[in-house]
């Protein structure tokens, strides 16, 4: 059934340590900015893949900021699984399950990425294609289609024995056009 999240009042403070406890992929609370949230209920259906529980019981600010383009906000995303604020003390990154070796992540790096969506806004109006492609008629249609051919394209690249290694080669232009559409789309 749904994932029914307890009540917890705009004052609720939690230590480190409670929030640590909560670090599986079906029961995840997260960090960021100070604030604890409980995705829980969001983890399956995380576009970027369910294994965002690797990050449960720590602090993803920087993390959520690095990986996603503009539009995806605290506010757009997170603010409806806030359930308090963490008290100060020793953040962790994450849980034990986090890979040794996650890059960090530095300030360089994401003024570069806020720089370049900056400019993607500006030159390409990538803000307005993306709005106006994640409106549930568009989504509806494109998603689906786009997809459709992206494993179209991947099937015949690995599966279609007439097709030469060139023809491979120039089917994988579009079956990588199509997979970043399709990220795109979803992100």
């Amino acid at each position: 059934g749904e994932h029914s999240m307890p009540r917890y009042a705009e004052t609720t403070t939690f230590s480190w340590d409670e929030v640590r406890r909560h670090s599986s992929a079906t029961d995840c609370w997260i960090v960021c900015d100070g604030c604890v949230y409980d995705i829980s209920a969001f983890v399956p259906a995380h576009p970027g893949g369910a294994r965002l529980w690797i990050f449960g019981g720590g602090d993803i600010s920087v993390f959520f900021r690095a990986m996603h383009p503009p539009r995806v906000t605290v506010e757009s995303h997170l603010a409806k699984y806030y359930i308090g604020k963490v008290v100060t003390g020793q953040p962790v990154l994450g849980a034990s399950r986090m890979p040794a070796a996650i890059p960090k992540v530095s300030d360089q790096y994401l003024a570069l990425r806020e720089f370049v969506w900056a400019r993607l806004a500006e030159e390409l109006g990538t803000e307005r294609l993306a709005r106006m492609l994640q409106s549930p008629k568009t989504y509806a249609a494109w998603y689906p289609c786009f997809t459709t051919l992206y494993f179209a394209a991947f099937a015949a690249i690995f599966f279609l024995p007439s097709l030469t290694l060139w023809g491979r080669a120039l089917l994988t232009i579009p079956a990588a056009l199509l997979a970043a559409h399709v990220s795109f789309i979803i992100h």
